[in-house]
Formats: structure tokens, sequence, C-alpha cells
């Protein structure tokens, strides 16, 4: 699951760029996917699949609930009801000044080379603190969503 979000964008561009069909299945059959599970619950119970999806991250590595509503967004899936569930928790995030937070930093910013290491800085983190780059994202995606 994890590994499907960033194919399914290729999959995506490629199918708009490319006027491809095939392409654009591939891309609906893996964004259907992630509504059926409401981008974060599993299957057979509505629990989460993992707690850590549910944390705002950045630089994305892998998933999150953040990137897969942007995704989402991209696809223009982000109006599917199933996305609700993601976008109600999204929401809950917002700080009182209206930002977003940066609620797990999964890099190093480091001057040299270190496992897990980025020369870039990604702004601040901490659930009440408003990391600029994680409020840009939220706000698109509920722009999108009709939520803003």
């Amino acid at each position: 699951m994890i590994e499907s979000l960033v194919p399914l964008r290729a999959l995506y561009l490629a199918s708009k760029h490319y006027n491809d069909k095939k392409a654009f299945d591939y891309a609906n059959k893996t964004a259907e996917y992630f509504l059926k599970r409401r981008l974060y619950k599993r299957l057979h119970d509505g629990n989460l699949i993992l707690p850590l999806f549910t944390k705002i991250q950045y630089p994305i590595q892998f998933y999150d609930v953040l990137f897969s509503l942007f995704v989402m967004s991209e696809i223009k899936k982000i109006n599917d009801p199933r996305c609700n569930d993601a976008i109600n928790l999204l929401i809950s995030k917002q700080l009182p000044n209206g930002g977003f937070p940066l609620e797990l930093k999964n890099a190093i910013t480091s001057n040299e080379l270190v496992p897990r290491g980025t020369y870039a800085d990604w702004g601040i983190s901490g659930k009440t603190k408003m990391n600029e780059y994680i409020t840009v994202d939220s706000l698109y995606v509920l722009k999108m969503a009709n939520r803003w």
C-alpha cells in the first residue's frame, strides 16, 4: 500500500499527458484501493492500518494522511465521500492560528552526509507549531475539497 501513491500519481499524469486510457484505468483502479480503505483504515474492520499514517510527516517518504489527500486532490478524487474521514482528521489537526503542524520529521538536517539526512531545512516541527510546507499542502487539499 505505502509504495502505491507515487506510482498512482505517475499513472494519472501519464494518462493525461499521453491520453492513455490504460494508464487512466490503472490509476483509477489504484485510487479505488485507497478509497475503499478511506485512505488510512483497514478494509475488514475500519481500524487504523498503522497509527503512523495519521501523523503528518515531512518530507514525505512513504505515506501519511496528508500525502494521500494531496494525491487524491491531484487525481481529482478528493470529493469522493470516502475521503471525508481523512479530511476531517486533517481539519482536526489545524492549529488556532490557521496553520498545520509537522508532527513527525523524517529527516535529519545536517551539513554532513548522515543516514536519513538532508541538507534541506523542512521547517519547524512539533504538534503545536505551524509548519509552512504542511500548511500550504493542507490548505491546497482543503480548497480542492471545498472545505476551506
